[in-house]
């Protein structure tokens, strides 16, 4: 009874398709001909052309050869890779875009460097240390294009923490 329950939508489908009949092929010749003894009207009689090619594509926006890319970046104890891509024109009016992402570099590799607590039981203070470099070591690697398999430019950068708490780099 169980497995009757189970199986009912499945048995009420192979019913369905055994009792109809297969579809008979036609040759295309013989397909205008069966239409001709059918009589179709008249006005879908002078759209059937047999063999007749494919209509002609409509030119339709391109889609963008770069769409699709993504800016990353990833890091190591060493230091830093960036990937951007920046088309050669447009290099200099997006400068600020490379350094803009410097501090994210820092803070990044801030995240998920080692922690080491120090106390001071004497006291009884508590500090928290984070194992960082002085200068942490950014390579930002510049595409024209995703498809491009080496970079056009490659810029190395030192970042470093400042004392007020902001960030500075220069170039190497």
């Amino acid at each position: 009874m169980l497995f009757l329950r189970a199986h009912i939508p499945s048995l009420a489908f192979l019913l369905i398709a055994c009792g109809t009949a297969p579809p008979q092929r036609l040759e295309p010749h013989a397909t205008v001909e069966a239409e001709r003894k059918i009589g179709t009207p008249s006005g879908l009689k002078d759209s059937i052309v047999p063999n007749a090619p494919p209509p002609a594509r409509t030119p339709g926006k391109r889609a963008d050869a770069d769409e699709g890319c993504a800016e990353y970046m990833e890091s190591s104890s060493s230091g830093v890779r960036a990937t951007l891509y920046i088309k050669p024109k447009q290099l200099s009016e997006r400068g600020s875009d490379i350094t803009e992402t410097l501090p994210s570099a820092w803070m990044m590799v801030e995240q998920g460097a080692p922690v080491s607590i120090a106390d001071d039981f004497d006291h009884g203070i508590s500090t928290e240390h984070r194992d960082m470099p002085d200068t942490l070591d950014v390579e930002i690697r510049i595409y024209a294009r995703c498809a491009d398999r080496k970079p056009y430019e490659v810029r190395h950068y030192g970042v470093w923490h400042t004392a007020t708490g902001g960030y500075n780099w220069r170039r190497r």
